[in-house]
């Protein structure tokens, strides 16, 4: 199950990344790549669960970031990382903490709408600079999560505008890319099952519809 999960996953996350990369041309609308992956996959979601509501989504985001950052620490910059092959570890590091920031910045501000271009972050330089980086914007979500009510509404690029969305998908998020920058330096450790199996769930029932 671990490898279906891992794959779904890395599809998701590309989806996921064209959606806020182009985000939004201002309408909210879904990217050209959904449409392309329904055409993959137009019934497998079709008896599958919604969202474990008893998983503490903001705990495993926590957990799973600590570990990536443990994880990514160790790898050089340049080291490739095996499951996205453009990447390299440093790569690696800064998807991560953008999106972490994107996300803790509009669940902070109570955003209905995806931050603007010229307050979005510059990449650092130097690794230290990086995994300062990554270490404070992962705490700032982690905090801005906690705070606010699971049905709080916020900007997503989905139909569901709820922090509880939010929630799910970076806890999914960071268990992903932990697992991409473990690979980089040769490890495969346990992942959750029940977050594992919820996440094969919002792949399938989300992520392709």
């Amino acid at each position: 199950m671990a490898g279906l999960f891992h794959a779904l996953g890395m599809l998701e996350d590309n989806a996921r990344c064209e959606t806020a990369s182009n985000a939004c041309n201002g309408d909210g609308q879904r990217s050209n790549v959904h449409h392309f992956l329904d055409l993959r996959l137009p019934t497998v979601r079709l008896g599958l669960r919604a969202m474990n509501s008893n998983l503490d989504f903001v705990s495993h985001l926590a957990h799973e970031s600590g570990r990536f950052a443990a994880a990514v620490a160790e790898t050089a910059p340049m080291a490739p990382v095996p499951t996205c092959p453009a990447w390299d570890a440093d790569d690696l590091l800064w998807h991560l903490a953008e999106v972490q920031w994107f996300w803790g910045t509009i669940v902070r501000q109570a955003l209905q709408r995806p931050p603007l271009a010229e307050v979005r972050p510059a990449r650092p330089a130097s690794r230290s600079e990086l995994l300062s980086f990554c270490s404070a914007v992962s705490a700032e979500l982690v905090s801005a999560l906690g705070s606010a009510a699971p049905q709080d509404r916020v900007w997503t690029w989905s139909d569901d505008h709820s922090v509880a969305f939010v929630r799910r998908r970076q806890a999914h998020e960071a268990l992903i890319h932990r697992i991409d920058a473990e690979l980089t330096i040769g490890l495969r450790t346990s992942m959750d099952a029940q977050l594992s199996d919820d996440g094969i769930d919002e792949a399938l029932c989300v992520m392709y519809r």
